[in-house]
């Protein structure tokens, strides 16, 4: 029987087909042998062995050589295994499989076999706000005057205080020179009155006062009336209730493959005075930027954003940049004047300056109530100093090597049908069921074995 002996560094699952060789001729089978793990006898007095032999042909297939042992002088003992690859080559290659790894590039399809490394990575990107920002906030004081609530912008507290005690000064000069004839209620007359007539105190007709970073473009001149008393000043009121900011900001992806998703990377966004927000990387896949519609409520300083990725809407979010400024309450109502203050002889002589007596005081009072001023604590400033930005943040987790490095080695994931003979390099099928001429149902599991656990087309 004639073979022909290779040395090669051929891989035990590579289709290629081993070339060159020596051929001996009078190579017999040892007895009981098999076709798939035969054993040669090679009788020679010349040394082939002087290196390594690691394949033979016999009859066209070929075999890797397992063991070779001298049995005794000038005979060999060579043990083989079919290499299916190799024999069945032409034949495998016109198959079409599903194609779970090869060496195609890819870039959508997480390869889930490698390692997520500890280490994280961090980038950033920013969208500035303070075009609509104003240094130093505004001031707004809403103020009920003449039957209804108006908004003043100030670009300090100066003028806020300056009003305040406006309104009061005009409360004390309004008794100045009055002489009561009861004695001894002097005091608890002017007090009631003071209440009575500037509605429970100067603050008391202030509705809120509150201070916001942001700068207030529609405003319109108007005098500053609070209650009906004019106070002199006027101040900037706010003529549109909302107004509507937009931002875009692009979101810093570090890797342009899959590793832009879950769990290799974290989008997270800030938008002031709403919060820090996390995003799955996987909703924003194919998408480089965010938009922000920001709207400020301009009387009561409430926020809201909704964050869209192109023309879809991930997210609507509220919050609140309002600081409210304690400038001061009063709690006494009219009634409480008229139910404390003016009891037994101090509602008669109530009723006899004014003219009426005390139980038309009281129907008056049943009605006359005064706003409550929102009353706020300096607590809430610390959200005064936020940046002035919104932020978008990606957090990455690598892998230990790009992911190009590992495609000649394990391939890429692929999941597509090809046909084997269009690839090259190495290839992992998935649940392969070949169709070979020639082969034995024994050498077609093994060559459908060795396509779903990875081989190299060479």
């Amino acid at each position: 029987m004639r073979v022909v002996l290779y040395s090669t560094s051929k891989k035990n699952n590579s289709t290629l087909i081993p070339n060159g060789g020596v051929t001996l001729d009078g190579v017999t089978l040892k007895t009981a042998t098999s076709t798939l793990t035969p054993t040669l006898l090679l009788s020679t007095a010349q040394n082939f062995f002087s290196e390594p032999v690691t394949a033979v042909n016999i009859d066209g297939k070929y075999y890797f050589v397992t063991n070779i042992r001298s049995v005794k002088q000038n005979l060999w003992e060579l043990s083989c295994e079919i290499d299916v690859l190799a024999t069945y080559k032409s034949e495998i290659l016109e198959n079409t499989c599903l194609i779970e790894f090869d060496e195609s590039v890819n870039v959508n399809i997480a390869d889930t076999r490698l390692p997520v490394v500890k280490d994280v990575g961090r980038a950033g990107t920013i969208a500035s706000m303070r075009e609509i920002m104003r240094e130093g906030g505004t001031f707004l004081l809403g103020v009920n005057g003449q039957g209804s609530v108006t908004t003043f912008a100030f670009n300090n507290m100066d003028t806020i205080t300056n009003i305040t005690d406006s309104i009061g000064d005009w409360a004390d000069n309004l008794f100045n020179g009055v002489e009561l004839s009861v004695d001894g209620i002097c005091d608890a007359v002017v007090r009631g009155f003071k209440q009575f007539a500037t509605a429970g105190s100067a603050n008391s007709n202030i509705r809120s006062c509150i201070w916001i970073p942001w700068a207030i473009n529609t405003v319109a001149v108007k005098p500053v009336i609070v209650g009906n008393y004019d106070t002199g000043y006027t101040g900037y009121t706010v003529t549109a209730r909302c107004a509507v900011h937009n931002f875009t900001i692009k979101i810093p992806w570090q890797f342009g493959d899959w590793r832009d998703s879950n769990p290799y990377t974290t989008v997270y966004l800030y938008i002031p005075y709403v919060g820090f927000l996390s995003y799955s990387a996987d909703e924003l896949h194919g998408i480089n930027s965010l938009t922000i519609q920001f709207s400020i409520d301009q009387i009561t300083g409430a926020v809201s954003a909704v964050v869209k990725a192109g023309e879809y809407i991930i997210g609507a979010y509220g919050g609140s940049s309002a600081i409210s400024i304690p400038i001061g309450i009063s709690n006494i109502t009219p009634q409480q004047v008229v139910g404390s203050i003016a009891s037994g002889v101090a509602a008669t002589a109530l009723g006899g300056i004014w003219g009426f007596n005390a139980g038309t005081l009281n129907a008056l009072a049943s009605f006359v109530n005064p706003l409550q001023t929102t009353v706020g604590s300096f607590g809430n400033g610390s959200g005064a100093l936020q940046p002035e930005a919104i932020a978008c943040y990606v957090y990455t987790h690598d892998i230990p090597d790009t992911p190009t490095s590992y495609g000649s080695v394990i391939g890429t994931p692929t999941y597509k049908v090809k046909k084997l003979s269009d690839l090259s390099g190495y290839v992992k099928t998935g649940n392969a069921s070949v169709s070979v001429e020639g082969a034995t149902y024994s050498e077609i599991a093994k060559i459908n074995s060795l396509l779903n656990g990875g081989v190299y087309i060479e």
